[in-house]
């Protein structure tokens, strides 16, 4: 079973925490290309282009620019938004980060795809930035087939071979389902709000963080024992769920 999460845009690189030996990024020669493009953009087109505050186009310019001499760390670490504050590194021996570089792939606009132990520089590229290149109109074009390939032939190694998505759509939706050989299983949180089960976005968030957490120090490899995830409160509801989706609720 292999379970992706979406890359965050809150960084941390001044983690303590110490991993096994890290590894290089899979598709890190076409980062490079799409690096190369960012490059040429100027402080202002880079505002535009990302949809940020000029406080914030400034320090990715910077980033871009002094990306190969930037300090580097495992993305396991360097990811810090909702979903990844929800990991208990503090808590994690060695086989925890080893069962993760197996199990957890995370979908990033810059890498396409990373492996925890994967070594990342600081950089903000959402998967829905209008990024166009000479290879591709957006990034979804850029990265769907090699991502779709590279999910295909990981699994094809696993016994289990399940996508457990707990990503956000807009990063989901880089795998193209025509393509992509294997069962993909969602995992859904929603609640009742005004008698109706809603999804609440930053509860939803923190929910698939946790499990995340919950899965790796456990050793989870069998989307069956999902059923067992209590996190939050929430459980899982049999009634509501189906092959392509499993639903908890509170």
């Amino acid at each position: 079973m292999l379970l992706i999460l979406s890359s965050a845009k809150t960084l941390v690189f001044d983690d303590v925490f110490t991993v096994p030996e890290t590894t290089q990024a899979i598709y890190q020669e076409d980062a490079n290309f799409l690096l190369d493009s960012l490059q040429t953009f100027t402080s202002e087109q880079l505002g535009q282009l990302l949809g940020v505050s000029k406080s914030l186009a400034n320090l990715n310019y910077q980033r871009f620019q002094l990306f190969d001499t930037s300090q580097k760390q495992a993305s396991i670490l360097a990811y810090r938004g909702d979903v990844f504050k929800q990991l208990e590194l503090e808590k994690f021996k060695d086989k925890d980060y080893l069962f993760a570089q197996n199990h957890l792939r995370i979908i990033s606009g810059l890498y396409g795809i990373l492996r925890p132990l994967d070594k990342m520089s600081p950089y903000r590229l959402e998967m829905s930035t209008r990024l166009k290149t000479e290879k591709a109109d957006n990034l979804y074009q850029f990265w769907t087939q090699k991502v779709t390939h590279q999910l295909n032939n990981e699994l094809e190694q696993h016994q289990t071979k399940v996508l457990l998505n707990l990503a956000s759509d807009e990063y989901s939706r880089i795998i193209d389902s025509k393509l992509f050989k294997y069962p993909i299983l969602k995992v859904s949180f929603k609640e009742m709000r005004n008698r109706k089960l809603k999804t609440i976005g930053i509860i939803a968030k923190k929910s698939r963080g946790l499990m995340t957490n919950w899965i790796i120090q456990n050793q989870i490899d069998d989307p069956s024992e999902l059923k067992d995830y209590s996190g939050l409160g929430y459980h899982y509801d049999e009634s509501l769920s189906n092959q392509q989706e499993m639903i908890f609720i509170k």
